[in-house]
């Protein structure tokens, strides 16, 4: 789908701690295409590429994910240690997004390692746990 030079140029305008050094796909979702991306200060990071189809307008979009994000580590920094929210990182001229050539968007997440991610939640007792 895209080589890791495309990924590299796509995650260099965002402020991340480096040059990316690994671009692998993470193959669950059903919506965005997503990366993990490790750059030579060994920092993870999720490289997003949004699906228009679905979410048309992206301004909106990105503006209630930044408020939520936000909202959420404010909440998390009351109670150091119990949780890790996501976190958008800015392009390098500020913005929530990058519109590459192609006129795909593009928005990085810090990575949330030791996590899962269910496309199907297989019994009663998993989707109780997505509330707690």
């Amino acid at each position: 789908m895209y080589s890791f030079d495309e990924l590299k140029n796509i995650a260099a305008h965002f402020a991340l701690d480096g040059e990316a050094v690994q671009c692998t796909p993470i193959d669950t979702g059903n919506i965005n295409f997503t990366f993990h991306i490790i750059t030579e200060a060994g920092t993870e990071y999720l490289l997003q590429q949004i699906n228009t189809t679905v979410f048309k307008y992206t301004d909106i979009l990105m503006n209630n994910v930044d408020q939520v994000c936000s909202f959420l580590g404010k909440k998390l920094a009351e109670n150091p240690g119990s949780m890790i929210s996501l976190f958008c990182y800015p392009t390098k001229d500020g913005a929530k997004y990058y519109t590459d050539e192609a006129g795909r968007i593009w928005r990085v997440y810090n990575y949330v390692g030791n996590s899962s991610c269910y496309n199907v939640l297989s019994s009663p007792e998993l989707f109780r746990k997505t509330g707690e």
